[in-house]
């Protein structure tokens, strides 16, 4: 009798276990035909595999969405293997896009609100600064088509631009004179700036991932 009980609970129990999994809502439409995986209050949370029509989804999800990191199958044949936010690739990660010919793109790196950012997640990166007060890089808005190979160097002290002898180098040994670097290849690292101004000696180290005319800010 007891044996017969504890089949019978079993089989109730493992029920409502397939039936809380199918009943699971999806929040991406393109993948919400069928799911397996962990739940939470009705929606996908967790780990899980969802597949629609043509799409599938394995990994992590939160509140529905494909969130965290998972791998999405396209019916097109494209994939990505990465982390998501929201359903929306969102982070570091990599796309592989099939094309008519057969061949295959790869883009891999940092991605945004869908959108491929580049193999870096920021446009530079200051690594190091001495008697600077600080450091701010913009692209020049009158180059943004023109010469995408040049670095500006600016200097300013109590508001006002001072013209220091300024040395610059690069990971590669480069010298470039005047504040001014040209023709540089991107990514450009490890580039060191260095002058004196009254009586303190100033050094920076930064690197530059995105190709484009960029005006270097130091305020001392």
């Amino acid at each position: 009798m007891k044996h017969a009980f504890f089949i019978i609970s079993f089989f109730l129990f493992g029920s409502s276990l397939v039936f809380s999994q199918s009943g699971c809502k999806i929040k991406l439409e393109a993948i919400s035909s069928d799911y397996t995986g962990d739940c939470k209050n009705g929606y996908a949370h967790g780990i899980g595999v969802a597949k629609g029509k043509e799409d599938s989804y394995s990994g992590a999800f939160k509140k529905g969405f494909p969130h965290g990191l998972g791998n999405y199958n396209w019916g097109n044949g494209n994939t990505y293997k990465g982390q998501f936010n929201k359903g929306k690739m969102d982070g570091q990660g990599a796309l592989t896009i099939k094309k008519t010919d057969g061949s295959e793109e790869l883009k891999k790196g940092y991605f945004k609100n869908n959108e491929y950012i580049g193999l870096y997640k920021y446009p530079y990166l200051v690594r190091s600064k001495r008697e600077i007060r600080s450091v701010v890089l913009q692209e020049d808005p009158s180059k943004l088509h023109g010469d995408l190979y040049r670095i500006t160097i600016k200097v300013k002290s109590g508001g006002i631009n001072v013209t220091p002898h300024i040395m610059v180098t690069d990971e590669n040994g480069t010298n470039y004179s005047n504040g001014v670097m040209q023709n540089v290849m991107y990514p450009c690292k490890k580039i060191e700036i260095s002058f004196n101004h009254e009586s303190y000696s100033c050094r920076i180290m930064l690197d530059v991932y995105k190709k484009g005319n960029w005006i270097v800010e130091i305020t001392i």
